[in-house]
């Protein structure tokens, strides 16, 4: 039937482009009739999706092989945190900028190379019948599917309309300013009002990328010509369930962000890989969700670290991060050897850990 699918996709953006890729990549011998969703046309999609800082860790690149790092606007090699001022943290990073929409488009013409179709929809309803679900599109198609994957971002529709729960959400503003970056490296900067957050300066190019959580508090204080003001949502926080019968949720819409980093290319295109692979595989949705918590992604810890990084006030953050001033290498052993930041020791747990995975 032309409206029958095996897996229906929706959403376009980095973890519904990996699942995407991958569920025709795992497909060898083509048997599967994959659709992939998006409600934005191809001009709104370019825009939105340059409202981000598009960092991605070079490790990424060995998680969801053979997709490789294209459109590079800057090899990243050094994060400089500043906190409140007072001083700074460094930590060396291998890792890139990419021009996120050019990288999309790229792994979209993949998809459909190998067999894959798309579709410039959005969805207005679901409806689980035993083994098929029916998918109604904003022009009143009915699509009838085996496997439904919800990757339509922090507002998901998929995870609304079939009772997942929740997410935590954090709203974002971000301006490209005609300001010539440092190149190389991250710029991060900590201080209460971003309640838990920071403010970040990304290189992008001969511009730089400056954005921070839309808070009401915060009064926009730049240098530079504005060139562009962007916003979009964030989800994180993660779900208890990320599977129900065979829907699967993946990327923003299960909320699988970095709490601290707030990064959320890696997670999403990661989840995509091995939600496609649990079910070209192993035709098993439920594979899924239990490969996704056993891995490096899934921890509560950076939930726990975000709310207690949120509470503090800028004199805590500058206490708690004194043993690390100025990339002192005898950080740890402070923590180890003095008893007043043993109070701490979970948030540098998260933090050695986020350092790993946060990009």
């Amino acid at each position: 039937m032309k409206n029958d699918y095996d897996i229906v996709i929706v959403g376009a953006g980095p973890a519904g482009l990996s699942a995407s890729f991958f569920s025709k990549y795992f497909d060898k011998d083509n048997n599967y009739r994959v659709l992939l969703l998006d409600r934005l046309s191809k001009e709104k999609y370019g825009i939105y999706h340059d409202m981000c800082g598009g960092c991605i860790s070079q490790k990424a690149f060995k998680e969801i092989k053979p997709i490789k790092p294209k459109h590079i606007i800057e090899n990243i090699y050094l994060t400089r945190e500043h906190v409140i001022n007072q001083f700074k943290i460094e930590n060396k990073i291998k890792g890139y900028i990419i021009n996120r929409p050019k990288f999309f488009y790229d792994l979209m013409n993949e998809f459909k190379k190998m067999g894959g179709n798309y579709k410039s929809r959005f969805v207005t309803e679901i409806k689980s019948e035993k083994t098929i679900i029916k998918v109604k599109t904003s022009n009143d198609e009915i699509i009838n599917t085996k496997f439904l994957i919800g990757a339509d971002g922090a507002y998901s529709t998929i995870r609304r309309k079939m009772g997942f729960g929740e997410i935590n959400t954090t709203p974002t503003v971000q301006y490209v300013i005609d300001e010539e970056p440092e190149h190389g490296v991250l710029k991060i900067f900590y201080d209460e009002k971003y309640q838990g957050d920071y403010k970040w300066i990304f290189p992008n190019g001969d511009t730089s990328k400056v954005g921070f959580p839309f808070l009401r508090n915060i009064k926009v204080d730049l240098k530079g010509k504005i060139l562009k003001k962007q916003s979009r949502l964030i989800g994180c926080g993660g779900l208890k369930n990320i599977v129900k019968e065979n829907v699967l949720l993946i990327g923003d819409a299960a909320g699988q962000t970095n709490p601290l980093s707030k990064g959320g290319i890696r997670p999403g295109m990661y989840a995509g890989k091995i939600a496609a692979e649990s079910i070209i595989k192993y035709n098993n949705s439920s594979r899924y969700e239990n490969e996704w918590k056993k891995s490096i992604f899934d921890t509560n810890i950076m939930n726990i670290a975000f709310e207690k990084l949120k509470k503090m006030n800028n004199d805590e953050i500058i206490e708690h991060l004194q043993p690390f001033k100025n990339n002192n290498l005898t950080g740890f052993l402070k923590v180890i050897l003095l008893k007043k930041y043993w109070k701490y020791f979970n948030l540098y747990k998260a933090y050695n850990l986020e350092r790993d995975i946060g990009w």
